[in-house]
């Protein structure tokens, strides 16, 4: 008996060795399949992946009823999950890279959308989809980690810069859902005449001739002309309403801002036209459209750029508004960004970089560049970029920064230390653009505290991360592979796109909306506001005159009625 107990409490422990070397093998891959989630791991620790594996086979063999012990699912789902999070999610080792390829993939998405290429569209959205499946399983891998680590925070911003660039794919998306509910929504229309009848029509008629004469006599504030004038330029208005699929309430109330700029009527006519296509194509309202490209016209306006055409050199003073126009239209649409946002951006920072001499075509390929890198709001990337630039230029202008005391010798002599020169032969400043694609073309070669000096003393300590991204984007230059000298090219080159980009907005549903709407117009405009006045002060003599009885007679005439009304309701 005494020989049976021994042989069992032998088995026993035995058993129990077993089992804890069984945990023990999973609990080494948790952190070996942990450890490949975020850096490469050595051929000797994919070696021990292996061996671990092969080692929690053989003890599954012998000790089948292991399976079935919670401690030992609960270190298998430990190593599983952490097998699955390192071959699903996205890890800091290629993080950058599959950033790059998701930003391919949207590009391509969206040019394959707008030209009907089915199959291009179909390969691009395989690969967004997967890169969504893999922004999910890192969302949950977040859940597990130490919330306080350096891995959790920068998988963080990760997540965030990836969701940012797949709202791109979600707004485009929409748009195609939009133009799947035409039909559904022309019979609500033709639903909502039907009902609604000359009742809506009325209340919509007073509302135009309300808002469209008023904006017409603003305009006579604004500018003294006659009223006869004046509606020789509402006839206009309607006239390119009815050309740019718009309406004359909109241009008419966005002339009113122009005509305060003190243009003429050609001058605002023509800003009208490309005010218009920029506001449609990138999903503006007119006000806001106005707005943007006018800051940007405007901060230009004293900027002289010289252009080579057919050999001949000539200079010409700032930017129309179909370059303004067609520089944000082109450039937003070559980036993972749009017109909207790179005017959004430029009104923060235009002003101060045409001072400082950098041109609207270096500025807007900066921003988009920047909005790929970072996927940051327009107004923070424009805010910085002025930050940036306006630092540089009280360096020149007073010699020192007043923030940290950076004076013009500290930079001459940070950019000395890398090979750049700040002064041209003559002892001027060099352009902006030629000092930071020097830089940039110098960056590679750089330590890291040499990167660290340049950019602290060229963008300051809260702007340098901006400095850094827009700088390592200038170093692939050389190579061909710098995006901003990409779509600096494309703005060089975007004459005419906001108007063929306006083209092609003239076959979308709204645009057909807005036909309907300026038709109407038409018809509302036979209803001129000097009926509308005379009706309005028909009313108003007829309310005064009751007004004048009822004080005659103490207020008896609306007593009586409503004691009578009292009365019968008793």
């Amino acid at each position: 008996m005494s020989f049976q107990n021994n042989k069992m409490s032998e088995q026993l422990q035995k058993s129990s060795d077993a089992l804890k070397e069984l945990i023990g093998h999973y609990e080494e891959l948790q952190k070996l399949y942990e450890k490949q989630a975020s850096s490469d791991l050595s051929d000797a620790e994919k070696q021990q992946i292996k061996d671990h594996q092969d080692k929690i086979d053989k003890i599954k063999e012998e000790h089948k009823e292991f399976e079935k012990l919670e401690r030992v699912k609960k270190s298998a789902d430990g190593a599983e999950k952490a097998r699955r999070y390192s071959d699903e999610s996205i890890n800091l080792k290629n993080a950058s890279t599959e950033y790059d390829k998701l930003i391919d993939a949207i590009q391509r998405y969206k040019k394959a959308k707008k030209d009907g290429n089915a199959e291009e569209q179909a390969s691009a959205k395989t690969v967004i989809d997967n890169i969504r499946k893999e922004l999910d399983a890192t969302k949950e891998r977040l859940k597990t980690m130490d919330q306080q680590s350096s891995e959790y925070k920068e998988l963080s911003t990760n997540v965030v810069k990836y969701e940012n660039a797949l709202k791109q794919v979600d707004k485009t998306e929409d748009k195609v859902n939009n133009n799947q509910t035409l039909d559904r929504l022309a019979q609500m229309i033709k639903s909502y005449i039907l009902f609604r009848g000359l009742r809506t029509l009325w209340k919509e008629a007073t509302s135009y001739v309300t808002e469209y004469y008023d904006a017409l006599n603003e305009i006579r504030v604004v500018t003294g002309k006659s009223e006869a004038e004046s509606l020789v330029l509402g006839e206009n208005y309607r006239k390119l309403a009815k050309e740019m699929s718009t309406t004359s309430k909109e241009l008419a109330t966005s002339a009113v801002s122009l005509y305060r700029q003190g243009l003429d009527d050609s001058a605002v006519s023509e800003r009208l036209k490309y005010i218009t296509a920029y506001s449609k194509t990138s999903g503006l309202d007119i006000n806001t459209a106005t707005e943007l490209m006018t800051a940007t016209i405007n901060a230009y306006s004293s900027y002289t750029r010289t252009i080579e055409n057919a050999g001949e050199i000539t200079t010409k003073l700032g930017y129309n508004a179909e370059e303004v126009g067609s520089m944000f239209t082109a450039v937003g649409n070559a980036a993972a960004s749009s017109g909207e946002e790179i005017g959004t951006a430029a009104q923060k920072v235009a002003s101060i970089a045409g001072e400082a001499g950098l041109s609207l075509e270096h500025l807007t390929a900066y921003i988009a560049t920047l909005s790929e890198k970072t996927r940051l709001a327009p107004e923070s990337i424009g805010t910085s970029l002025n930050t940036i630039i306006a630092r540089l230029r009280q360096i020149k202008q007073s010699g020192f920064n007043e923030e940290d005391e950076t004076k013009i010798n500290d930079v001459a002599k940070a950019l000395r230390t890398i090979g750049v020169s700040l002064m041209d032969t003559e002892g001027n400043w060099r352009d902006l653009n030629e000092i930071f694609e020097d830089i940039g073309d110098k960056w590679d070669d750089m330590s890291d505290k040499q990167k660290a000096y340049i950019s602290t003393t060229m963008a300051g300590t809260r702007q340098q991360n901006f400095f850094v991204a827009l700088m390592k984007d200038l170093a692939l230059a050389d190579e061909g592979a710098s995006r901003a000298m990409e779509l600096y090219n494309i703005a060089l080159n975007s004459s005419g796109s906001v108007m063929s980009s306006y083209a092609t907005y003239t076959e979308s549903v709204t645009a057909a909306q807005d036909r309907m709407k300026q038709s109407l117009e038409n018809l509302y405009s036979l209803l001129n506001a000097n009926l509308f006045k005379g009706f309005y002060n028909v009313i108003a003599n007829l309310v005064n005159g009751f007004a004048a009885g009822t004080e005659a007679m103490r207020g008896w005439n609306i007593l009586i009625p409503t004691l009578a009304a009292g009365l019968i309701g008793i």
